[in-house]
């Protein structure tokens, strides 16, 4: 298991090193094996009421990854979600372009 911070209030969350909080549900139809599932996952799909769809994913508005406040949360594609990410990069990278250091 990926551990890196552990949530004392509950023995059944974690951290994993790339910043996602995980919890344990093992009836989500999105758990993993080890009956993991990630929170904002789990919040997006309103407690597992219904899964994500292959090709799904879900994706955190202000870039927070521990922010799984539903109102931060959108359901895409998996290239929408690529493309609006390399938008944001290439906005990024335009605006450090004349960075002279």
């Amino acid at each position: 298991m990926d551990m890196m911070r552990h949530d004392k209030s509950d023995k059944r969350t974690y951290v994993t090193k790339e910043g996602y909080k995980q919890i344990y549900k093992p009836n989500h139809p999105n758990a993993r094996k080890n009956g993991y599932v990630p929170e904002h996952t789990y919040v997006a799909t309103k407690g597992g009421k219904k899964g994500l769809k292959k090709g799904q994913v879900v994706h955190h508005k202000d870039g927070n990854k521990l922010n799984n406040d539903p109102k931060n949360l959108v359901i895409m594609t998996r290239s929408e979600h690529a493309k609006l990410h390399n938008r944001k990069c290439k906005t990024s990278r335009k605006k450090y372009q004349n960075i002279i250091i």
